[in-house]
């Protein structure tokens, strides 16, 4: 078996074989060539086994032929390598590994180490907002995105000033600045100041119905993600993408519901090939046919692209949507997601305790695919890790693969 090939077990009658080098996979469900995988992968045997003890027959020789064909199996002359060859098949062991350490204890987990894990913020740092967007309380749900409460609430100068400075001990490199209409921010001329004094790599989300000076908008010197959800007027839209689609400091994010919406956004970016832009698919409580259709995955939408062997394991460990990153909210939660529990308040706990706390309870950082429609589904490790929208869904996993 070659070291690329990763070998899924999680199907009790089927082996998924998967070649991290070239995207090349076989699915092998004759018994008798599972049980010569499974020969290969026992410790005695040093990731080979001899041929000329194996009874062949056509299931056998053809899985040979084929695995062979799609770099998959590797076969060599006995007379060019006459003593048993060692084969290292990638098998993952992590060191740190968390469940590892708390067997030891929990206090084995304790050490600033552990703020090297903390890589990015999304504080929200006001609630204030004067639209009335539809789905206020349930975009910022499932994507980044702005949202607002009654109370308008907001995060002090020198608390953000604590968290920054907290955050420079850490890996912390990126800063996503949300809130309501974050330009209402009660001191918003010294929050801009105080961004220019930080290491930090701010990405500044703005509604698109909350701009109306584009040119002042223009010369923040940060990164700007505009965010669309609405289209009550086109021709607004379209004045800011002619001011700033050559511009690297600019990101617009489509808010998708259905197909009318998607089309009315291609129609509208089709003359602004430079623009940066992405879409964020949205469960609005009655689209769920649209998602099954252009979101769910099948079995080419997983294969589609060549998946490394270190993301593979990663999925087996973590949750590549939600590790390395908290949200702080106006009133002081801290959480992994905005679907999840807060794990602690800031000041109360620094931040290197709120690290130690979602290691350590794990409310999305280390959040695999564990539900029972997952665990015997050969593609388990292979797929992205759960998100967002399977939370909001109510659902393990969305794909059509039975």
């Amino acid at each position: 078996m070659s070291k690329d090939v990763y070998v899924s077990f999680n199907s009790p009658d089927q082996l998924l074989l998967y070649n991290t080098s070239n995207g090349q996979s076989l699915i092998v469900s004759d018994s008798k060539c599972i049980e010569l995988i499974k020969k290969i992968y026992e410790p005695s045997n040093l990731g080979v086994i001899d041929l000329e003890n194996i009874k062949f027959d056509k299931d056998i020789s053809e899985f040979l032929v084929n695995s062979i064909s799609l770099g998959i199996g590797i076969k060599s002359d006995k007379s060019i390598n006459p003593k048993k060859p060692i084969n290292l098949l990638p098998i993952l062991n992590l060191q740190n590994d968390i469940e590892k350490l708390k067997l030891n204890g929990e206090d084995h987990l304790i050490g600033d180490q552990i703020s090297d894990y903390l890589t990015s913020l999304s504080i929200f740092i006001n609630t204030d907002c004067k639209q009335n967007c539809e789905y206020c309380g349930n975009y910022f749900k499932q994507t980044s995105f702005c949202t607002k409460s009654i109370e308008h609430h907001f995060i002090e100068l020198e608390t953000l000033e604590e968290i920054f400075l907290q955050s420079t001990s850490a890996q912390v490199c990126k800063i996503n600045i949300l809130g309501g209409d974050i330009k209402l921010y009660p001191q918003w001329d010294s929050l801009l100041v105080l961004f220019e004094k930080q290491p930090f790599d701010f990405h500044l989300w703005f509604n698109l119905v909350n701009l109306s000076n584009f040119e002042y908008i223009i010369n923040i010197p940060f990164h700007k993600e505009i965010l669309v959800n609405r289209f009550i007027n086109k021709e607004h839209l379209q004045k800011l993408i002619s001011l700033v689609e050559a511009r690297n400091d600019f990101t617009f994010n489509f808010i998708v519901e259905n197909e009318a919406m998607y089309n009315t956004i291609l129609d509208t970016l089709k003359e602004h090939q430079q623009l940066k832009y992405e879409f964020k698919p949205f469960y609005n409580g009655s689209n769920i046919e649209f998602l099954k259709s252009n979101v769910y995955l099948d079995e080419s939408d997983i294969l589609s692209e060549c998946i490394e062997m270190r993301i593979i394991f990663r999925n087996q460990k973590l949750n590549a949507n939600f590790f390395g990153h908290l949200n702080f909210l106006p009133d002081g939660q801290v959480r992994a997601s905005m679907n999840s529990q807060p794990i602690g308040y800031f000041p109360d706990k620094s931040i290197l305790e709120l690290i130690y706390e979602e290691l350590t309870h794990n409310t999305n950082w280390r959040k695999i695919r564990n539900g029972s429609s997952c665990t015997t589904c050969m593609y388990r490790f292979i797929c992205p890790p759960p998100g967002n929208l399977e939370t909001v869904l109510g659902k393990q996993n969305l794909c059509h693969i039975q």
